[in-house]
């Protein structure tokens, strides 16, 4: 997540005229993302305040963006447009900001939108009072942030309006008076000194001021001085072992340094280039080393000479074929038995003499080209091309995992059933015992697996392998279990995880145990696929609401016990009730991370009605069947 804040904080930053509708689009497109929304949009204000050209695009998107029916980007939404806006609110937006106060509940967004009445109260002054009139109701409710702005508009219309909103403000300013805050309390006494003496100095016009409006700074504005990429750059402060950036030199360093070396073309490296080679470095050894090499390299032209006789051999033999005549195949052997050395040495001959004979170099590039074919690696794929445009929307933000990961949070199993189950028939040769259970815990392997207990025993006389392994990979699973050196009688436990894909499949395993088999399969009950989730009262209807008609299924049925207890449904069930409800659960499934939901109402005649609430139809089905039929047992 931090990375993806520092890219939009580069993209803010490098924001021009010419390229701002390009960023404004790549902002756009992360609203879909639930984690970048409200970065998103604060990024679109920082770029309606670095490019006044763009802020009439950034506004008419901050606008639409408040009739969206997710609260977070309402709420971000809000809090950028009081920075925008600040002083010159038109009234058409004033009167739909005023409208969000019953839907926003977030406390910064609610600040705002009462800052900025407050600031505009000239323009809507009937709205205001009715506002502070519905802000009363639920002041001892709010937030500190809210309170201090619904003070501040109180003052306001006491300056502006007090006639009609003596009584409203003198409610109000006597909630802050008893309020649990002391900076409430502390702000209320300033203000009644203000309001109710007439003797004060101090005129109410001094509310009534405009404010300049706020600057955006960059959080690394001031981190100039740290090296990019390093901690201290990150937390804006020098660490240890940090090296300072040196000083600009006082004296620029020639600038031919800094050019890139051009390759030369084939054509131009001939006899002069090669000769010139060697002499370069004979200047560069002592006069020791090069006596040395001298010697080393007539010893080389020798053995050179002899190869380049063989290699004019071969090349006339060459020759010989394309006319039509037959080669020696021998003299072929010798030439691929030659060692790469010989070869490039070989190869640098043939390039002097390849002037002089200019038929027979034709035939020895040919020879060359097909050694460099069999002697060479293969290459690597060439990469594919760019794309012209390289937007941040074409990187990929999702993390690496085995699983699903869902939106909502996992939690703790309300009841694991101690008792193990056993999958071999109770009389086999040498007492084997295999037993399972469902630990209704996460799985070590992948968050999309049950996760599996066995446990395993044996009576034979000496200590024995056991060995569990998967008839196939469907469905999959974490892989074989091997206990080793088992004593007799001894209790052996591993931990298995198994991805039932949310169906009531069959796991089948083969057990290998003093050179005999034994097949064995696990079928899960639908209430073990299901893992518990927390979610809220207001989240559960949200939800409910979503997942309605071919989701939706409901039975009435007649339990076996009269009242039913939670205990029964976290039995059969691995779900999470809803806090302050009765009988009203949560879950999500394990492999899929679908959404469940399970409502029971009571009814008259001892009758219950069920509601399943899944996006998996046929998972909600099959589930509200085995429940029912758990309940009536």
């Amino acid at each position: 997540m931090h990375v993806k804040l520092l890219k939009l904080q580069v993209l803010t930053s490098l924001v021009t005229e010419t390229n701002v509708q390009l960023v404004i689009r790549e902002l756009q497109a992360y609203l879909q993302m639930s984690d970048l929304a409200s970065a998103a949009i604060e990024a679109i204000g920082r770029c309606a305040l670095h490019i006044s050209g763009s802020s009439d695009t950034c506004l008419t998107c901050l606008i639409n963006l408040i009739s969206s029916p997710k609260e977070n980007i309402v709420c971000a939404a809000v809090v950028v447009l009081k920075r925008l806006l600040h002083a010159d609110a038109p009234i058409p937006l004033l009167k739909r900001v005023i409208k969000l106060i019953h839907s926003i509940r977030a406390p910064p967004a609610r600040a705002c939108v009462i800052w900025l009445i407050s600031t505009h109260i000239d323009k809507v002054p009937t709205l205001a009072p009715d506002l502070l009139r519905i802000l009363a109701k639920t002041f001892c409710d709010e937030a500190d942030i809210v309170k201090l702005q619904i003070l501040n508009l109180a003052i306001r219309l006491w300056a502006t309006d007090r006639t009609k909103c003596e009584l409203l403000v003198k409610y109000v300013i006597q909630l802050a008076r008893y309020d649990r805050s002391y900076d409430i309390r502390d702000r209320c006494r300033f203000l009644r000194n203000l309001l109710f003496k007439d003797d004060s100095k101090f005129p109410l016009k001094i509310f009534m001021t405009d404010k300049p409006a706020p600057a955006v700074h960059s959080q690394y504005s001031d981190r100039e001085n740290f090296q990019l990429g390093t901690l201290s750059h990150l937390l804006n402060q020098k660490c240890n072992g940090y090296t300072e950036l040196p000083d600009f030199p006082e004296i620029a360093p020639d600038p031919t340094v800094r050019r890139n070396a051009m390759p030369l073309s084939v054509d131009e490296i001939g006899t002069d280039a090669l000769k010139g080679k060697k002499g370069g470095l004979d200047k560069f050894y002592s006069d020791d080393e090069s006596d040395d090499d001298e010697e080393e390299e007539e010893d080389e032209e020798d053995e050179e000479g002899e190869e380049f006789e063989d290699d004019d051999d071969e090349e006339e033999e060459e020759v010989a074929v394309d006319s039509g005549e037959e080669s020696d195949i021998d003299e072929d052997d010798e030439e691929e038995s030659e060692s790469e050395e010989d070869e490039t040495t070989s190869e640098e001959d043939e390039a002097v003499v390849a002037p002089i004979k200019p038929k027979v170099a034709i035939s020895k590039k040919a020879v060359i080209a097909s050694k460099l074919t069999k002697s060479s690696k293969p290459q690597p794929p060439p990469l594919k091309a760019s794309k012209q445009e390289d937007f941040l929307v074409d990187l990929d933000f999702s993390d690496v995992s085995a699983g699903i990961f869902s939106n909502f949070h996992r939690t703790s199993s309300q009841y694991i059933n101690p008792k193990f189950h056993s999958l071999l028939p109770t009389e086999t040769p040498n007492g084997l015992s295999i037993e399972y259970r469902f630990t209704r815990a996460p799985s070590l392997f992948s968050n999309s697996m049950l996760s599996i207990e066995f446990r395993v025993s044996h009576k034979y006389s000496s200590e024995s392998e056991i060995l569990l392994t998967p008839d196939s990979t469907d469905p999959p699973t974490s892989g074989p279990l091997r206990f080793a050196q088992i004593k007799p009688h001894e209790f052996r436990q591993s931990f298995a995880g198994i991805d039932f894909e949310d169906c009531q499949c069959s796991s089948n395993w083969s057990v290998s145990f003093q050179n005999q088999s034994y097949q064995i399969s696990i079928i899960p009950s639908l209430g073990e696929l299901i893992e518990g989730i927390e979610l809220s009262k207001k989240q559960f209807d949200e939800e409910k609401k979503r997942l309605s008609g071919a989701y939706e299924h409901s039975k009435r049925f007649k339990p076996a016990q009269v009242p039913i207890e939670a205990e029964q449904i976290y039995k059969f069930a691995n779900c999470k009730s809803i806090l302050c409800t009765d009988l009203i659960f949560a879950a999500q499934t394990i492999s899929k991370k679908d959404i469940l939901l399970i409502s029971l109402t009571p009814k008259s005649d001892d009758q219950y009605e069920l509601e399943i609430n899944c996006n998996n139809v046929k998972f909600g089905v099959q589930f509200m069947k085995e429940l029912i039929e758990s309940l009536s047992k």
